[in-house]
Order: C-alpha cells, then sequence, then structure tokens
C-alpha cells in the first residue's frame, strides 16, 4: 500500500512538473511575439492561474497521499478484525466469524465495534449476525 501510495506521488509530482514545463514553454513562445496591452496583461493571468493551479494540485496530492499512506480506512479494517480474531467465543474462519467479518464492513458498526469495551463485543456482534439472516 505505501509503495503503491509513493508511486502515485511520484506520479502526481512528474504531471506538475510537466504542466511548470509546458507553461514555461507558452510563456516564453507568447513573450517572442511583440505582445500588445491585453495580450500582456492576459498572458500574466494565465501564468498566475497556472500557479495558482499547481499549488492547488500540490495540495490536494499531499493531503490524499497523508490520508491513504496513513492508512486510515485500512488501519480500521486491521484492528477489527486483529480484535475480531482475538475475541473469546469467536472461532476464527468459522461461520459466525465469516458473518462478523461481513459486519464490520460497514464503516460505522466497524467503528463502533473498535470503540465500545471488550466485554460488550461478543453480545453485540451476535446481535449484528442475527440481523443478517
Amino acid at each position: 500500500m505505501e509503495s503503491y501510495n509513493t508511486n502515485l506521488l511520484s506520479d502526481a509530482t512528474d504531471e506538475i512538473e510537466e504542466l511548470k514545463t509546458a507553461r514555461d514553454k507558452k510563456l516564453k513562445k507568447s513573450s517572442e511575439k511583440t505582445p500588445t496591452r491585453s495580450h500582456k496583461t492576459f498572458k500574466g493571468d494565465i501564468s498566475q492561474c497556472m500557479d495558482t493551479f499547481i499549488e492547488v494540485a500540490k495540495t490536494l496530492i499531499a493531503s490524499k497521499s497523508s490520508m491513504t499512506s496513513s492508512g486510515v480506512l485500512t488501519d480500521s479494517i486491521k484492528a477489527a478484525i486483529d480484535i475480531l480474531n482475538n475475541t473469546k467465543g469467536i472461532e476464527v474462519a468459522s461461520l459466525f466469524w465469516v458473518s462478523a467479518t461481513e459486519v464490520l464492513e460497514n464503516e460505522s458498526k466497524r467503528t463502533l465495534w473498535l470503540q465500545m469495551p471488550e466485554s460488550g463485543r461478543l453480545s453485540w456482534m451476535n446481535k449484528q449476525v442475527d440481523k443478517m439472516t
């Protein structure tokens, strides 16, 4: 997962660099022409827009990367399954266990499972599995 996120961030960074290069080429090409007053202002506006776009793209990529690289969703699933595997009264790979994993696919129910006291987990899971049948 971390390797995938690193590759994604690297690809996005490469795309940003390509955008910067393309912007710089266009600016250089347009500056070689004799600009009119409105053209000069327009060139500045495009440059400013591209700079803003690049900064926004970097911010979005960084926020997505930190969200996925921290693995919040993956970590909560792993934590929930770890607790399930270590809950007394639940046999790993049993039909009940399989049903319990299906319950934990739901993010809200998984969050409840992770936050509730150990003493209430088995009875709560029994009720959730019963609701499924």
